[in-house]
């Protein structure tokens, strides 16, 4: 990649870390909080520790994706599974470190991401099927979780051009942050009975 075409990578990726700083402010007080918390600082932190100190360590990465999957519960729940939680964080930021296989550390965060996604996947089933109806929120929630899994399986398997591909899924979860701006889980406009899907069949 040329000098010009990385400098579009890196202002792209800069852009979605900042537009990623605000979806915390919309998202106050909804049981999502923390949640998007995670996500907006992990931006900022990345870029500081690839940037500022030189490393490719994907510790942090480890961590704030752990930490953003804690965060889809109640604090009781966890405080039940405490062990489990601090042996499995330890274990895979041991393995992290000392690199048994290559892609270890991005292999650990694609299982972790592949776990969010199902635990938000069981959650808008559920939903569906309780309030018989479908929210968009859930749904958008899902598809960025997605780009992110196809982000780290196009590291290991290389399926693509990686920065052009994260350029692009950049630029898509930029947008999906600013949805995440102005719609909450709790948004009215955000669930569409099925009665209503049910017009639209021809």
């Amino acid at each position: 990649m040329n000098h010009f075409l990385l400098e579009i990578d890196q202002y792209i990726a800069s852009i979605s870390a900042i537009v990623w700083l605000f979806p915390p402010i919309r998202q106050f007080r909804t049981k999502y909080f923390y949640f998007f918390l995670f996500l907006a600082i992990l931006g900022p932190i990345s870029r500081i520790i690839r940037q500022v100190f030189e490393s490719n360590s994907n510790i942090h990465l480890i961590i704030f994706t752990v930490l953003t999957l804690l965060s889809l519960f109640e604090i009781s729940r966890i405080k039940s599974k405490w062990h489990i939680v601090s042996l499995s964080l330890a274990f895979s930021l041991f393995l992290s470190y000392i690199k048994p296989i290559e892609f270890i550390d991005v292999t650990i965060i694609f299982f972790t991401l592949l776990i969010i996604s199902i635990v938000l996947l069981k959650r808008t089933i559920e939903y569906t099927i309780s309030e018989k109806a479908i929210n968009v929120f859930q749904v958008v929630l899902i598809f960025y979780f997605l780009t992110n899994i196809t982000k780290f399986i196009n590291v290991i398997f290389c399926f693509t051009d990686a920065p052009a591909y994260f350029s692009l899924t950049n630029i898509i979860q930029s947008i999906i942050a600013v949805f995440f701006c102005i719609f909450t889980v709790e948004s009215s406009k955000m669930k569409i009975p099925l009665k209503s899907l049910q017009k639209l069949e021809i």
